[in-house]
């Protein structure tokens, strides 16, 4: 993965407290330092207006307030961050809404439930695409 890991502002968004310890966890194994995290997807808004350095985004698709799928058509809609990584967090049965929001430019896409080597294989393909172009 050519990403300066430690470096790499995460912005983890997820309504589960618990959800989000995960995925900072199997972060942090892969070497990962620096994180940001929301409930929901208008928490994140608020987080992406108000910080200038995020290099990742991993959200989840289903949460109250804004989804997923909004919040991806928000960030893809500003010009700071309309190339920012997005990986998006589904359940097998959003299949319809992962093939939507990649449709409207989500990077990739990760089925609960998934294990740090799952997580290190998308996030290896995101930014080595990243980097490609």
């Amino acid at each position: 993965m050519l990403i300066d890991r430690p470096s790499t502002k995460v912005l983890v968004v997820d309504d589960f407290p618990t959800m989000r310890r995960f995925v900072r966890t199997l972060l942090r194994q892969m070497g990962f330092t620096n994180f940001v995290e929301a409930d929901d997807g208008s928490e994140a808004d608020r987080i992406l207006k108000s910080t200038e350095d995020i290099g990742l985004i991993i959200c989840d698709l289903n949460m109250p307030k804004m989804s997923g799928i909004e919040l991806l058509k928000v960030v893809r809609s500003s010009s700071q961050y309309s190339n920012l990584p997005f990986l998006l967090v589904a359940s097998e049965s959003q299949k319809e809404q992962v093939v939507e929001a990649v449709k409207l430019g989500a990077t990739n896409y990760i089925y609960k439930p998934f294990t740090g080597a799952n997580l290190q294989d998308k996030l290896g393909r995101i930014f080595s695409s990243k980097n490609a172009s």
